[in-house]
């Protein structure tokens, strides 16, 4: 796939390194727009660098002023926690740390394609990953989707090591990623029962007689154990509301006829968004046929056979029982798919139809840089930074605000309560000095990027909410001190709450 360059085959991890930093880093202020879940998942490490508490204090007059996380997707709050110790806790620096579990997912990815393919195209498949433009944008967003693809494509790394080496080391790194994924998001169940299934029908009856597999189980304990024990500290019933109770909006097993026939039709949406994130329906088309054509051709391999039944199950389980049809969901097989694609390539290429190869391996690649400079070019003007410089100089520090939940980061070092879970007596209670929201007319509402809890369902119920409040302060006395365009994220509305 790669002309023979000779001695530059030893530098190619360290050419990819360079090339992902520089191409992750561009513009990661502006590009994506700040997730409400990316300030979700700041103010926990926040509180414990500033506070000492692992607490959530955004939401003490809702719930308690120690209201903790206890949901599975604690993997990257921990991990930022020393890093924001170190560097200061922003969105820029949370950024960064998913572009180095990027990172990580992408060295796994280039080291298993060299063992089974060659280091060109082991190379060329890392240029693919790191173009391809849902893995890209996951790792510019402080959220849990990219540390379930690290933690996915190292499951898939040490269980290639256990079906072919089947040393204790790595039935105990595989139990280890695996215990460590059931922490990092919900969804890694389907992962982790998926390989358990795949171990026993790949070695039957010598499962439970072999050494290594009690490793893994070792393994996996210690890997959970960290979020066991806090489950077990903060209390089962919290445990249950926050990953059962919570959830129970996102999932729904088929349960009728109707449930099927729903699914299939929202399992097509969340794959039309796929294509759509731009438009990318031929690389969506290679991706799938790559991995038809291994199930054909390379069935035999029992390394490529456990990936591709994981990846199948794991689309099946997220099809039958999650009904949040986000396609971020399927960023964790996106490393599978540049695999895959790249085993097609590479017998193309063997087999005398070079042209065809380098054609499809093109079009995936400028397909994905077309589509990445189209959002970054989108969102040039869109810089959170300047969220914060605006809205910052008008509130004094030590004044309460109550305001919307992604602007908590433009003003974190105050005592802030978020429009989520809105109840009048928490609000009465918390009695702000001022009130921040994102006006309803803004893009950003618009668009889903934020529509304030519980008032989610669409956008009037928003605006209804929002009218609510405005009225609240003029009966007050208060008044709107500013509105602040900043791009899609505006307009911002600050009032002011008369004492």
């Amino acid at each position: 796939m790669i002309t023979k360059s000779g001695n530059l085959k030893k530098y190619y991890i360290f050419i990819i390194i360079v090339i992902w930093l520089f191409y992750s880093l561009i513009w990661l202020d502006k590009y994506p727009l700040l997730f409400m879940d990316e300030n979700w998942d700041l103010v926990t490490p926040y509180s414990v660098i500033t506070k000492g508490k692992f607490a959530t204090p955004f939401l003490s007059e809702i719930f308690s002023e120690h209201f903790r996380r206890v949901e599975p997707r604690l993997f990257h709050l921990v991990l930022f926690i020393p890093f924001g110790y170190i560097f200061g806790v922003s969105h820029i620096t949370a950024r960064i740390l998913t572009v180095l579990l990027g990172l990580g997912s992408i060295v796994f990815l280039f080291y298993l394609m060299k063992k089974y393919l060659d280091d060109n195209v082991a190379f060329a498949g890392s240029l693919l990953l790191i173009t391809e433009t849902l893995f890209w944008t996951i790792s510019r967003s402080y959220r849990p989707e990219i540390g379930l693809t690290f933690i996915t494509i190292a499951s898939f790394y040490f269980l290639d090591k256990v079906i072919n080496k089947s040393n204790l080391s790595s039935w105990f790194m595989l139990g280890l990623f695996t215990g460590i994924g059931g922490w990092t998001h919900l969804n890694f169940v389907f992962i982790a029962i998926g390989i358990f299934i795949f171990l026993l029908f790949h070695y039957k009856t010598r499962l439970l007689k072999d050494r290594g597999f009690y490793y893994y189980l070792i393994g996996g304990i210690i890997g959970f154990l960290p979020f066991a024990l806090w489950i077990l500290y903060s209390g089962i019933n919290l445990f249950h509301e926050q990953t059962i109770a919570l959830r129970s909006d996102r999932t729904g097993p088929f349960s009728s006829l109707l449930t099927l026939l729903n699914t299939i039709y929202l399992e097509g949406r969340r794959y039309s968004n796929v294509i759509l994130f731009p438009k990318r329906i031929l690389v969506f088309i290679i991706e799938i046929g790559s991995l038809i054509y291994i199930f054909k051709k390379r069935k035999k391999n029992p390394t490529f056979l456990g990936i591709l039944f994981v990846s199948v199950f794991y689309m099946i389980c997220i099809a039958a029982f999650i009904t949040h049809k986000t396609p971020r969901y399927i960023a964790c097989l996106i490393p599978v798919f540049v695999f895959s694609i790249m085993i097609l390539l590479k017998d193309l290429y063997e087999t005398g139809y070079k042209k065809i190869a380098y054609t499809i391996f093109t079009i995936f690649l400028l397909n994905n840089l077309a589509g990445n400079a189209f959002v970054l070019y989108r969102d040039r003007n869109e810089s959170y930074s300047i969220v914060r410089e605006k809205i910052r100089n008008v509130i004094p520090m030590n004044a309460r605000i109550f305001g919307s939940t992604n602007l908590w980061l433009a003003l974190k070092e105050n005592e802030y309560l978020i429009t989520d879970y809105f109840r009048i007596d928490g609000f009465l209670k918390f009695d702000p000095d001022y009130i921040v929201l994102i006006n309803p007319d803004s893009r950003y509402v618009r668009t889903s990027q934020i529509i304030e809890a519980p008032y989610n369902e669409s956008i009037d119920n928003y605006k209804y909410f929002y009218d609510w409040m405005k009225d609240y302060v003029f009966y007050s006395g208060g008044k709107l001190i500013g509105t602040y365009e900043v791009g899609r994220y505006g307009p911002i509305d600050v009032f002011k709450v008369r004492k």
